[in-house]
């Protein structure tokens, strides 16, 4: 019995070791990988039409800062283009749409705290909810109406789901029809990200 505490403590010690050298990797990674391509690395940081936009090595340039941070598990997640697209490969439909949404909001309240600096609007986003972020976003005509109904699109769905629990997440194989639809989903995500990254 002791024995076998000893090997459970070291095996969770070296664990936590290997996940705390792990993140750290990705967080150095995630400062200078492109957020649309995944494939440049960040060159030079440039104003244009009073924004500032990110330069890339792959030509890519967008106004986002290179480091987006997973509220939920203050994890990283570096590249959202490639990273949902890998999803929709993997068919992870359930991590595809908390992303999507965590995405969203993080690029979003960037987008609109630029816009209320730029007009001298003294409005606090902190504690928005996506659903008053999206509504403001098209309020303040950052969004066009398509995009903010894609946006929603996948907000509900990804509401749907949450509030389904345990039950959605254990399913693996989803229904041909099912599968499209979440499919069509993260690419209608995708479509939204791209736009909040230079709009």
């Amino acid at each position: 019995m002791f024995q076998q505490l000893v090997f459970l403590s070291t095996f969770l010690k070296h664990s936590i070791t290997f996940i705390i050298k792990a993140w750290y990797k990705i967080l150095d990674m995630s400062k200078n990988i492109c957020p649309i391509c995944g494939e440049g690395v960040f060159q030079k940081e440039i104003k244009k039409d009073n924004k500032k936009l990110f330069v890339y090595s792959c030509g890519c340039k967008c106004r986002a800062t290179r480091l987006v941070l997973y509220y939920s598990t203050k994890g990283i997640i570096p590249s959202p283009v490639p990273t949902l697209k890998e999803i929709i490969h993997k068919k992870e439909w359930f991590k595809g749409l908390i992303l999507s949404v965590t995405y969203f909001e993080y690029y979003g309240k960037q987008v609109l705290k630029e816009y209320f600096d730029s007009n001298n609007l003294r409005i606090s986003i902190n504690n928005m909810s996506i659903d008053t972020l999206l509504d403001f976003l098209y309020a303040c005509k950052i969004i066009t109406h398509s995009i903010y109904c894609k946006m929603n699109e996948v907000r509900k769905k990804r509401n749907d789901i949450v509030h389904m629990g345990k039950e959605f997440k254990d399913i693996r194989l989803l229904n041909l029809k099912e599968e499209k639809e979440m499919e069509n989903l993260l690419i209608k995500a995708i479509e939204c990200i791209k736009f909040l990254l230079y709009c």
